[in-house]
């Protein structure tokens, strides 16, 4: 099986899995909505991030996974981030962190946020484009869907 075959079998399979466990991140009628806050408590929403594509990693503080897939994501985003993709760190967790998320733009804070939208296993990301629609979703420790995701991102850069 070579590589394509591969891809094309994970993106199914991402698919397949992805629908049904966060139906509400794929709005028919426009944008996924969303909120969170600053860790100074300034209200955000999917509204304050619809000029570019946007990257939302959902981590939390006692989450081993949640660090190795962050220095992978930071590293496999930085191009990608000069390009013009938002990357945004929202702790997630059922318990604040101590500090907020350095993951590598912004951070937000929301306990419970990956519950909230539906996502069951952290760390995750959400790959959003500039209209805030969903683009793709990965879950769990740092592989291949981040992989899949991160050549999203790349795809939807070169279409804007």
């Amino acid at each position: 099986e070579d590589l394509a075959q591969r891809r094309a079998a994970h993106e199914r399979r991402v698919a397949a899995l992805a629908r049904p466990r966060v139906p509400d991140l794929e709005a028919p009628d426009g944008p996924w909505r969303w909120t969170a806050r600053t860790p100074d408590g300034q209200p955000r929403s999917e509204a304050d991030f619809r000029d570019r594509a946007v990257l939302l990693f959902i981590t939390a503080a006692d989450c081993p996974p949640c660090e190795a897939a962050r220095e992978e994501l930071e590293r496999r985003t930085r191009g990608l981030r000069r390009r013009g993709l938002r990357v945004i760190g929202v702790d997630g967790g059922p318990r604040p962190m101590a500090e907020a998320p350095v993951f590598p733009v912004e951070a937000l804070v929301h306990p419970g946020f990956g519950r909230d939208v539906g996502i069951s296993l952290l760390p995750a990301a959400i790959l959003t484009d500039a209209e805030g629609r969903v683009r793709a979703i990965a879950q769990g420790p740092f592989g291949e869907p981040y992989v899949w995701l991160t050549e999203k991102a790349e795809t939807l850069l070169r279409g804007r």
